[in-house]
């Protein structure tokens, strides 16, 4: 956890912090806000012991990619398209990335064919058509060969 100074509100966990707040998030969520202009950091954590060495996984889940780890992503939290996304290669496999929006904060969202092709059953094969449709946390699966968790997820209809 990181205590952060909100100076600019934001919601997290479905309540907005208003600014001045002194809160405890967890490390990735902390580090998104910072990185947005959100918070800022209060100085209130120790500094890592040299004698450990670095450990770089909050900041791999931090920042842009909207992960269970990093951002504290729990069974049936919801999350809303914020663009048209775009395809990326730089992983095994290609993957659709869209960019959405969780308790008020932006990320990347990558999405596998399995969750790709949820979401396109119920909101069309056009990207450009989820824009503003809200995603929602179906599962979190736990994935023991690569021992990390991943998302289930589905769309939510909107009566558009």
């Amino acid at each position: 956890m990181t205590e952060v100074k909100v100076i600019e509100p934001f919601k997290y966990g479905g309540e907005t912090l208003e600014e001045g707040t002194v809160v405890d998030l967890p490390d990735g969520v902390a580090q998104s806000a910072i990185d947005r202009g959100y918070a800022e950091e209060t100085g209130g954590e120790e500094a890592p012991d040299p004698d450990e060495g670095l450990d770089v996984g909050d900041y791999m889940r931090s920042g842009r990619w909207l992960t269970v780890e990093g951002a504290d992503v729990e069974e049936g939290d919801r999350m809303t398209v914020e663009g048209s996304g775009r395809m990326d290669d730089r992983f095994e496999d290609e993957y659709l990335v869209v960019p959405v929006s969780y308790q008020g904060l932006e990320y990347n969202l990558r999405l596998g064919k399995r969750n790709t092709k949820r979401i396109a059953d119920g909101f069309g094969t056009k990207v450009k058509d989820w824009v503003g449709e809200e995603i929602e946390v179906a599962a979190i699966q736990k994935y023991e060969g690569v021992n990390a968790k991943g998302m289930i997820l589905k769309p939510v209809e909107s009566g558009k």
